[in-house]
């Protein structure tokens, strides 16, 4: 009597009775959702020792297996692609370009490629490879996961050298290949100069069509020097494009674990227990009320 009391204050507090004193049809609505919010209420009070039982075994084992679980750690580092210079016949402009695509040493590093260079086979189960792109860069980030905070770093130093080495190769091979070109261009050069010192000393000794003719061979000569010793020039330039591969930031190995994420698992698992702590004890309640109702 006392809470339908409560409830009619409530009611004439918030204009949910009528002038007349009566209730509407909303404000019998409202009481009834209040009862049963009463009800439920009642019912976690009369269980709330089951309830917190079940929440306490599940934080207990939940605390168990975060204690007993591998600790997982992670180690990072940070690459940088090379460039190579590229002539582009057509423009005789220098153009630099990646030694490697940033996505196809990403793909390449994430299924494995590197992982029997990096680590023997009893340790390749120990550990897990992954990388990124950062951004829309030529940076790359390499991150290993093992239980072994000494294998992570192993592992990374040894995939950076890997890379390193590899790009350095197509980084000499680009340099001999821009160097042979230039020694063939030089050669050329001094071959056109000797042909121009040739034709200057033919000139002097004749004389009409002959010298005429000579002087616009020399014209020729001396343009075709100019044009070699240009592109002698741009090969010089793409050699100072290149730049090798580099590790900008070293192996390291965060001190604390990424997994298992305790406070992570012990809030889901205190969400998780008091919800079948409630879901219980309404079916211990209803099953109750069954059989009180049949007997």
């Amino acid at each position: 009597m006392i809470w339908e009391l409560f409830l009619k204050l409530l009611d004439i507090y918030f204009d949910k009775i009528d002038k007349t004193g009566y209730y509407t049809k909303d404000s019998k609505k409202y009481m009834e959702e209040e009862v049963n919010l009463v009800d439920y209420l009642e019912v976690i009070i009369k269980h709330r020792w089951l309830i917190l039982a079940i929440f306490g075994i599940i934080i207990v084992t939940a605390i168990i297996l975060n204690l007993v679980a591998p600790k997982v750690y992670q180690g990072t580092a940070i690459l940088e692609i090379g460039q190579i210079g590229t002539l582009v016949p057509k423009t005789g402009q220098v153009v630099s370009e990646l030694i490697e695509s940033p996505a196809e040493l990403v793909e390449k590093i994430n299924q494995g490629v590197y992982s029997d260079l990096v680590v023997g086979r009893k340790e390749k189960p120990l550990i897990r490879i992954s990388s990124a792109v950062l951004g829309e860069t030529s940076f790359i980030e390499v991150k290993i996961e093992s239980t072994n905070k000494q294998l992570i770093r192993k592992a990374l130093n040894n995939l950076n050298q890997v890379i390193l080495k590899q790009h350095q190769l197509k980084v000499s091979a680009k340099q001999n290949i821009l160097n042979d070109n230039i020694r063939n261009l030089e050669q050329k050069v001094n071959s056109l100069e000797q042909e121009r010192k040739i034709l200057e000393q033919d000139i002097q000794k004749l004389t009409g069509s002959e010298r005429y003719a000579l002087l616009n061979l020399l014209e020729v000569k001396k343009q075709e020097i100019s044009e070699t010793k240009s592109k002698i020039n741009e090969l010089k330039n793409a050699l100072t494009k290149i730049e090798s591969t580099k590790v900008i930031k070293s192996a390291q190995v965060l001190d604390r674990p990424i997994r298992p994420k305790v406070a992570q698992n012990l809030t889901i698992s205190g969400i998780l227990g008091l919800l079948i702590g409630v879901f219980a004890a309404f079916i211990k309640e209803w099953w109750k009320k069954s059989r009180e109702a049949s007997a």
